[in-house]
């Protein structure tokens, strides 16, 4: 059996160069950095999603439209 060859370059330690890492703390929280037109906008929308009849409609177009919205639905629900 041959054995596999592999590359390995050495670099000297003197020759290692790190960046300077500052860190900064503070016991305030930042106030989180929300584009308000975007936001609202968006909330506008998902407010017209409450508003329709059919609630088990757009619950079926989503899973449809959207590959992802599968991932969270239990497989293992009560049969009636």
């Amino acid at each position: 059996m041959e054995k596999k060859k592999s590359l390995c370059i050495r670099i000297p330690d003197r020759e290692i160069k790190l960046m300077d890492i500052i860190l900064k703390t503070t016991s305030t929280i930042p106030s989180p950095i929300i584009n308000t037109e975007e936001n609202n906008c968006l909330k506008k929308y998902k407010n017209k999603i409450d508003e329709t009849q059919n609630n088990k409609y757009w619950d079926s177009v989503k899973k449809i439209t959207n590959d992802y919205e599968l991932i969270h639905i239990p497989s293992n629900k009560k049969k009636k």
